[in-house]
């Protein structure tokens, strides 16, 4: 069962693509979320094998978190369930709700989205979830591959559109630096600007792009130091525009899911991140990319990369290999099969028969994902 609040794009883009991968694992899932123009939009989004139960038509919005728990309670009566999924914030506090005064029949797993995906559970959220969530004995990343230990809440992780996965690269003749952001992000702009004008007397000095939008101080800052700018808001666009690159920065501090940051990986590109929560959560310095402390690490990082196109291969090859087992959707798939498994099976209550059914999707799912790529 997957929770939803309003119908954005990218949540429902990743809970389509999630739902299409676990049912072609021969799951059976519904997904609830709230009744508005922009959600009947998106119905079609969702496969036709996903039960999808819209809440709350035409109520006001401080009734709709209601109607929302309301239309899970009776999506859920009568049936069997190995988990409910809860994708956002309110949702989440919704299904806390839920399984300390509700006694929800099934353990609860978390996607967050945007900001809350790594500076609400680090504080009052998951004091909350501590406090009012039975038998919580880890709260750790789903992440493909990695067993799981028993849990009443897995906290997983989002997807990396499919085109990112498949696209082929061929770097560009002359060095190519790339930074890319879905919002405006002017401390980002800034210093993807300044590591421009820093690295402009290089023996070899790179071209750089920023891809997404900016306002218009960053706008004039970019354009200073010489960075070419293109705003593309579609996935295949963003692809095209990456794949020539030699290398890829992830200029800002990725608050929330690093999304630009997975893409790049996804594609195979050598990254360059500040060692943040959310990138360290992401990569494993020198394995999967590069982590910096400071600006003169950053420098270091991107003059290494660009002299060196061995060293260039190898974490790029790392990071697309990475990418695949943790954010492609068959990949997340196959991981949230062995959470919601692995979370049923602590559940006194837990079927044995809920149980084989979830092993045998899992191991249906795990044919979906190619091992090499």
């Amino acid at each position: 069962m997957h929770l939803l609040g309003r119908a954005g794009d990218e949540v429902v883009a990743h809970v389509a693509a999630v739902t299409r991968s676990l049912a072609a694992g021969g799951l059976q899932q519904s997904v609830v979320l709230l009744d508005d123009a922009r959600a009947r939009t998106q119905l079609t989004r969702f496969d036709a094998d996903v039960q999808v139960v819209l809440a709350g038509p035409g109520l006001p919005g401080w009734r709709r978190p209601a109607a929302l728990l309301g239309t899970l309670a009776d999506t859920l009566r009568g049936q069997r369930v190995t988990a409910v999924h809860l994708h956002g914030l309110v949702p989440g506090l919704l299904g806390i709700f839920a399984a300390k005064f509700r006694d929800l029949p099934a353990p609860l797993h978390l996607t967050f989205y945007g900001a809350g995906a790594w500076k609400v559970p680090g504080g009052a959220f998951l004091w909350l979830l501590r406090r009012c969530v039975p038998r919580v004995e880890a709260i750790l990343p789903g992440r493909a591959g990695v067993p799981l230990p028993p849990a009443q809440i897995d906290i997983v992780e989002g997807t990396v559109d499919e085109v990112f996965c498949t696209a082929t690269r061929r770097e560009n003749r002359q060095p190519l630096v790339v930074a890319s952001t879905r919002a405006a992000d002017p401390r980002a702009a800034a210093r993807y600007a300044q590591l421009a004008v820093l690295l402009h007397d290089a023996p070899q000095p790179p071209g750089f792009n920023w891809i997404g939008p900016a306002d218009a101080t960053s706008t004039a800052q970019l354009a200073a130091a010489g960075v070419g700018q293109f705003d593309t808001p579609d996935a295949v666009r963003r692809a095209a525009r990456l794949r020539s690159a030699w290398l890829y920065v992830a200029a800002g501090d990725g608050g929330g899911f690093p999304a630009g940051l997975v893409e790049a990986m996804a594609l195979g590109l050598p990254c360059v991140a500040w060692a943040t929560p959310a990138h360290r959560a992401v990569i494993r310095h020198g394995e999967t990319g590069l982590l910096c402390a400071s600006a003169d690490d950053l420098l270091t990082c991107v003059a290494n990369l660009v002299d060196s196109p061995t060293y260039r291969t190898r974490l790029g090859a790392a990071a697309r290999l990475e990418a695949l087992r943790r954010f492609h959707p068959a990949g997340l798939g196959n991981a949230l099969l062995a959470s919601y498994q692995a979370a049923a099976a602590t559940l006194p209550t837990a079927r044995a028969d809920d149980a084989a059914g979830a092993t045998a999707a899992a191991a249906t799912q795990q044919q979906l994902l190619p091992v090499d790529r």
